[in-house]
């Protein structure tokens, strides 16, 4: 089976490495069950979609450098959902999706994004396609979560700020190393950024 690991904070990834990669066989404990793993993927060169690194200098560099776009997609892969008051709302409305990216990305990094993100982001961004969409449920000791899985194509509008543009293209890079709304510890909302050419 595959474990995946990410880490929102840059000091953590060294010494996990430390640790797994100074041991031949290296265990570790989930609940009452031990692991013993056997390798250890940690570099998007090795083929495996879900393996990358990057510190959040090069993340923010990258989106800097790159062409923003206006239509964002991401696939979520495993159930996804966000806290409401005190019921759930698992679904992919663009001021919870990318508020929640916004949330954890200031938790960890120092970065002045634009003081009324969120609203702007509510103003002008909607939703241009969504493909595979159903609900779906992770059971846990002691509860069931529903979330959403699927694909959306969110789109900004032509009248959006460029500095939004290019914020929200960091945030939908980041997505993939945090999640996606809330539970993502146990492995609710897993999301991968895809080219918008892919969503069909």
């Amino acid at each position: 089976c595959y474990f995946r690991v990410t880490f929102l904070d840059d000091l953590l990834l060294p010494i996990f490495a430390r640790y797994f990669l100074s041991r031949q066989e290296p265990t570790f404990r989930l609940g009452e069950t031990e692991f013993t793993v056997t390798q250890i993927i940690a570099n998007p060169e090795s083929g495996n979609v879900w393996s990358q690194a990057s510190s959040y200098n090069e993340l923010i560099a990258r989106a800097q450098q790159a062409n923003p776009q206006r239509q964002l997609s991401l696939r979520f892969l495993t159930p996804t959902s966000f806290s409401k008051g005190d019921v759930d709302l698992p679904l992919p409305l663009p001021r919870l999706v990318f508020q929640s990216y916004w949330k954890r990305f200031q938790e960890f990094q120092a970065f002045d994004f634009l003081p009324d993100f969120v609203e702007l982001v509510d103003r002008h961004t909607g939703i241009a396609q969504i493909n595979h969409f159903r609900t779906d449920t992770i059971k846990t000791k002691n509860v069931t979560l529903t979330g959403f899985t699927g694909e959306v194509r969110f789109e900004l509008s032509k009248h959006a700020p460029p500095e939004l543009v290019w914020q929200m293209n960091l945030l939908a890079d980041f997505a993939f190393f945090c999640g996606t709304g809330k539970k993502t510890t146990v492995g609710m909302g897993q999301t991968l950024r895809v080219p918008s050419e892919f969503i069909t």
